[in-house]
């Protein structure tokens, strides 16, 4: 397609220029132009939204260092918080999927199926309800305290009592 034909709408621009410069060293001069055009946009709320989407997938790709990244986004209001959140968040995507992550998902899952299999021995029904607050439950350490308790309750409605006790 002719370059013309992206020119329709200011944000139809901004993104043009960012998907067809996003792997190629032209992008760091034109950001510039990018964040030109951002500037253009009347609603200042939207800018916001499109600078961090803009931001983000910049450092997502790599495209351009952070810092350098940061020295051109200073020119907005907050442009330095927000290559710092979106550093965050692309960093937490990352640790999620690395192994440790994993391994310690594996080990929630176990300890909710291992409750909810020593109540089904010990009581017989576990209900839906129950079994899907036990679910809920992400954190390791509650969910072995919980198992401990599986052995000393006296009925699933004194288990559940306590399981709403924990998530409230």
């Amino acid at each position: 397609m002719d370059e013309a034909s992206f020119k329709t709408t200011t944000i139809m621009e901004i993104f043009h220029l960012l998907l067809k410069y996003i792997y190629y060293p032209e992008l760091d001069t034109k950001i510039q132009d990018i964040y030109d055009l951002l500037e253009k946009l009347p609603d200042n709320d939207k800018l916001t939204d499109y600078l961090f989407i803009v931001v983000r997938y910049i450092l997502a790709s790599g495209a351009i260092p952070e810092q350098r990244l940061l020295e051109h986004t200073k020119r907005f209001s907050g442009g330095e918080e927000m290559i710092g959140v979106a550093a965050r968040e692309i960093e937490e995507r990352v640790e999620r999927t690395r192994k440790p992550y994993w391994e310690q998902q594996g080990e929630i899952k176990k300890a909710q199926q291992f409750i909810i299999e020593n109540l089904t021995e010990k009581f017989d029904v576990v209900g839906q309800s129950l079994s899907e607050k036990i679910k809920s439950i992400q954190s390791l350490d509650i969910l072995n305290m919980l198992f401990k308790k599986t052995h000393r309750v006296n009925s699933v409605e004194e288990f559940d009592q306590l399981v709403d006790k924990v998530l409230n």
